[in-house]
């Protein structure tokens, strides 16, 4: 299990990110202590990618 802290989630995102792709979870830490773990929603670390929802048809609806 990987470790980062707040300010790495906050300042290096996308290098943190990159690890939950690689379906690595990820501790969070805050003041020393453990405070989250952040994983990868199955079927995105299967390869599949949910379906974006069709923001326009929602407002044409509406």
């Amino acid at each position: 299990m990987t470790t980062a802290t707040v300010a790495d989630l906050r300042n290096h995102f996308r290098r943190v990110s990159s690890w939950i792709e690689d379906g690595e979870t990820v501790q969070i830490v805050k003041c020393g202590r453990p405070f989250a773990l952040l994983t990868a929603l199955p079927q995105i670390a299967e390869g599949r990618v949910p379906p974006k929802p069709d923001i326009m048809a929602q407002l044409k609806a509406a």
